[in-house]
């Protein structure tokens, strides 16, 4: 193993535990008393010789949803992946599997949000008639693809929790590793939403 035998906080939690924190940060947040864990000097010291975060996150990389102010975490707790969207990459799915394998993280957490660009832009081309996606610049027609089209013709309020739904099940389908973690206990991969208008997480699978 990469990661080695480290003593640092975060490690030895239950798949069950590592969510019970992040929804708990979650709460302390909207009720606006945030602990703002692990963000001092020694925290920050204490995770120089290595990482043992108890939960990876493929989140959005909106600037709206910062993870671990969102779950009220701080240095070492969340192993962050972000992609617009987000959406299933080799890059994305090779960095959970690392977080899985390496890290040996006990949860994985695929996180959607409202108002979410990506899927505004989807949602127009799809219901505009648009199979192909030329006209966007870039890599923008792989990440609009990767959005699927019954998410993209879904009602907006909808489609967070769908397409949340959507990248778990791609996620678990594609990785061998997650599936074998999942599979042995180790590993719990949940789905969830995040309101920008009220700061709630909302777990959909």
């Amino acid at each position: 193993m990469i990661r080695g035998e480290l003593d640092l906080p975060g490690g030895g939690a239950t798949p069950d535990e590592a969510w019970a924190e992040l929804l708990a940060g979650n709460q302390r947040l909207r009720d606006g008393t945030p602990d703002y864990p692990r963000r001092s000097q020694d925290a920050r010291e204490a995770v120089v010789s290595g990482q043992r975060p108890i939960a990876a996150v493929l989140g959005c990389s909106d600037s709206r949803v910062p993870l671990e102010i969102v779950f009220d975490q701080g240095y070492g707790d969340i192993f962050a992946v972000r992609a617009v969207g987000p959406t299933l990459s080799i890059s994305s799915i090779g960095s959970v599997e690392y977080a899985v394998v390496e890290l040996e993280v006990p949860l994985v957490v695929v996180l959607t949000h409202h108002l979410c660009g990506a899927l505004a832009t989807a949602r127009h081309l799809a219901t505009s008639g648009m199979d192909e996606y030329a006209d966007l610049p870039g890599m923008l027609p792989e990440v609009i693809a990767g959005i699927r089209r019954s998410t993209s013709l879904a009602d907006p309020a909808d489609a967070p929790t769908q397409h949340a739904q959507d990248v778990v099940t791609g996620l678990t389908e594609r990785s061998a590793p997650v599936r074998e973690a999942v599979a042995a206990g180790r590993l719990r991969v949940v789905g969830a939403v995040y309101s920008i208008q009220t700061g709630e997480v909302i777990a959909v699978t």
